[in-house]
């Protein structure tokens, strides 16, 4: 078995209490049916307080004011400090905000962009660097795979990768070395950016984290009101390496997936899509005077925590109809 992950992977460390988004409220917290019996089987007063603090029948920990009910006042999980420490945790907390792709003989290995504290190691300036670390562990994969496809679609990946960390070019330049049929001709009046287009495939989406939507209106009413130089500004604030990683951290997680379904577009397509939108909505941030910057995390939450979303948002952004080239060269020409 291979394990291939990004250099900044055991780097990761919670910041606890300290968070400015907690993975401990604002969303369900799902509770895998071996950590369920092991909690009804719980005594004490830990036991006790299980039993009240979990909704049985969904499976999940209660919710108080938008927070997990064993969050403490000081932004600590109670489970950790009187179970025992990690081992305490349900299967969601304990590998969060790690994520696994699974291929026959090969696990891909990241970080969430879910997590700020996971998206300020994703988003750092040092070009990123993926190892590979080789075990002895034997599998019996449950299904079919395409071995030869895969491994087409890894090298490309990796020339991908090697492209678009060559820094000696913008990264607008490096980009359209990917999709050359997006770049915008000399002479051509630069495309406005596809906002509307954006906001409208989002508000399609259904909400993960109660916030979501007011968040989604107050972006675009702030893009609304942005000058030319407002926008020009914001260059400063998000250089091209954040762009370069955020292009990079959605190939890495999901274009090889297309061993599956045979549509490695989609996950092109889905990879710019997505780096388009959280610029998009982290200057809507900036220019809101947010004193921290969560754009990142707070789409991730929504997108790449909800298969229903994930999926929806691909097929959007696949769709010639309502993203065609133009709406994807109009988002290149912002980057």
């Amino acid at each position: 078995m291979d394990y291939l992950f990004p250099d900044y992977y055991r780097k990761f460390h919670c910041a606890g209490g300290g968070c400015p988004l907690t993975c401990c409220g604002g969303w369900q917290i799902s509770i895998d049916p071996a950590s369920l019996d092991r909690y009804r089987k719980t005594k004490g007063p830990l036991g006790a307080r299980l039993q009240n603090e979990i909704d049985w029948r969904e499976g999940c920990f209660r919710q108080y004011g938008g927070k997990c009910a064993l969050l403490s006042e000081e932004g600590l999980c109670d489970l950790y400090s009187e179970g025992g420490g990690r081992k305490a945790f349900c299967t969601a907390c304990r590998d969060f905000p790690r994520h696994l792709e699974e291929f026959k003989g090969v696990r891909e290995v990241s970080l969430s962009l879910s997590c700020p504290i996971a998206a300020g190691l994703i988003l750092s300036e040092k070009p990123v660097r993926f190892l590979k670390k080789s075990t002895k562990k034997r599998e019996r994969f449950p299904f079919p795979f395409d071995r030869r496809l895969y491994q087409k679609l890894s090298g490309r990946r990796d020339r991908m990768i090697r492209r678009l960390q060559d820094r000696s070019l913008p990264v607008r330049a490096r980009i359209e070395g990917l999709f050359p049929a997006l770049k915008v001709p000399q002479g051509i009046t630069p495309p406005s950016p596809p906002e509307e287009e954006m906001f409208s495939a989002l508000e399609r989406l259904t909400p993960v984290c109660a916030d979501w939507r007011p968040f989604l209106q107050k972006a675009k009413r702030v893009l609304k009101g942005l000058t030319c130089g407002e926008r020009e500004s914001f260059r400063a604030f998000w250089p091209d390496y954040k762009t370069e990683q955020l292009l990079i951290y959605f190939l890495w997680v999901y274009y090889c997936n297309a061993v599956y379904d045979k549509e490695p577009g989609e996950k092109l397509a889905f990879s710019l899509g997505c780096t388009y939108m959280i610029r998009a909505l982290a200057m809507a941030e900036w220019a809101g005077g947010e004193a921290n910057l969560l754009a990142p995390s707070r789409f991730s939450r929504e997108i790449e925590h909800s298969d229903q979303n994930l999926l929806r948002l691909q097929a959007l952004l696949s769709d010639q109809k309502k993203f065609g080239p133009e709406i994807f060269r109009a988002m290149l020409h912002t980057l």
